[in-house]
């Protein structure tokens, strides 16, 4: 005579739950380190990155990997915490890192004061420059603050793409011109 256990144990419906579940663990393991490690997706809004991100609502793939500023360049649009506004996140362009000159205004709308990003900072600015609050105004930000580097958007689907660097490399320039 075999015991209630025994014969559940053996019952086809729990070796079907059993190679479920050596699929469904891993998998959900797997999951959870991506998006806790790798990647978040994240929704954004503002008029201060048109024409690269939609005003109304943009949904856009962070790679954690360049948390804290670790593999940013100039030209990499990144996301991080807003150090005006405690709790909210922003999305910017980095413009200048650690020992960059920068101007801080363009020419028209300011003196054109040339400043030097501090070390263990980055300087950030939106694309749409007359509608941003970014570096220009609260300085040059804190790596610490970057939770990422924006790698592609997913909505809208007519700006779905992977997201590049929007700084093309000089050819031809030398400092001794």
């Amino acid at each position: 005579m075999t015991s209630l256990f025994s014969r559940l144990l053996h019952s086809r419906a729990s070796r079907q739950i059993g190679a479920s579940a050596l699929v469904s663990i891993p998998t959900i393991v797997y999951t959870h380190t991506i998006f806790s490690y790798g990647y978040s997706i994240k929704p954004t809004m503002g008029v201060s990155m048109l024409p690269i991100l939609d005003h109304n609502l943009s949904v856009v793939v962070i790679s954690k990997r360049s948390r804290r500023g670790r593999d940013v360049l100039v030209g990499d649009v990144v996301s991080f915490h807003n150090p005006v506004m405690v709790g909210q996140r922003a999305v910017k362009r980095v413009v200048g890192m650690p020992g960059d000159f920068v101007l801080r205004d363009t020419p028209e709308k300011g003196e054109g004061v040339m400043l030097q990003v501090p070390e263990g900072h980055c300087f950030v600015a939106g694309d749409n420059q007359a509608f941003s609050r970014d570096s220009r105004m609260f300085g040059p930000i804190p790596l610490a603050l970057i939770t990422g580097k924006i790698v592609a958007t997913l909505l809208p689907l007519r700006l779905a793409g992977r997201m590049e660097n929007g700084l093309k490399e000089v050819v031809g320039y030398s400092d001794e011109d």
